[in-house]
């Protein structure tokens, strides 16, 4: 009887790590260089290159959802522009199925992965999960706000033969996964010592 309860609380710590990294928390990496053409901006400037990280949660809390795309929140930004960290203080990305993904770096620029960009997630937009993996991107564009209206572009590679790499890396579980990993190894443990025990009580048996 011990035994099958040691035996069943070390399946569920099992299953329990198994399963931790579906509720990491994820980054997205992607990077590049302006082309020759570009708007000359917070974030850009022709010809110089481009990097950007942040985080979001492997299943993310959606808001603003419509059929084709949701919002959630990002956190730990970090772009550079030409090794530079330019300060972001936006917190709202968009996902999408038309595309990968469009940013707010701060409230009058979207930093933005379009023309062809895969989409990063899996399931519908009300409960979505990302999708691990690399991707080449062919174009991204960021989004200024003009005075009077409309936008001022500054787009990545103008022949739209750059590769981006989008890496969906999982990094620290959640706080209830952190319990059930604990769990588990509380029952490895558990199982180790009572095997241990009953070979032991076997030997002074014979």
């Amino acid at each position: 009887m011990k035994f099958g309860i040691v035996r069943g609380l070390t399946m569920l710590g099992l299953l329990s790590l198994a399963s931790a990294s579906a509720f990491a928390t994820v980054s997205v990496s992607v990077s590049g260089t302006y082309s020759s053409a570009a708007f000359t901006g917070t974030y850009s400037a022709p010809n110089v290159a481009w990097s950007l990280t942040f985080n979001v949660d492997n299943l993310p809390a959606t808001f603003t959802t419509t059929g084709t795309e949701f919002r959630t929140n990002y956190a730990n930004p970090i772009f550079k522009l030409n090794g530079t960290t330019i300060p972001v203080t936006g917190t709202t990305v968009i996902f999408s199925s038309l595309y990968s993904f469009n940013i707010f770096l701060d409230a009058n620029t979207q930093f933005i992965a379009t023309s062809g960009s895969p989409q990063l997630f899996s399931g519908t937009t009300t409960n979505p999960t990302m999708v691990i993996g690399s991707y080449a991107i062919p174009q991204i564009q960021a989004a200024y706000n003009k005075v009077g209206g409309g936008f001022n572009f500054a787009a990545s590679d103008a022949n739209n033969n750059l590769v981006i790499a989008a890496a969906f890396v999982p990094l620290t579980p959640a706080p209830s996964s952190v319990g059930l990993m604990l769990l588990g190894l509380g029952a490895v443990v558990l199982l180790a010592l009572w095997k241990k025990y009953s070979s032991h009580t076997a030997q002074e048996l014979r």
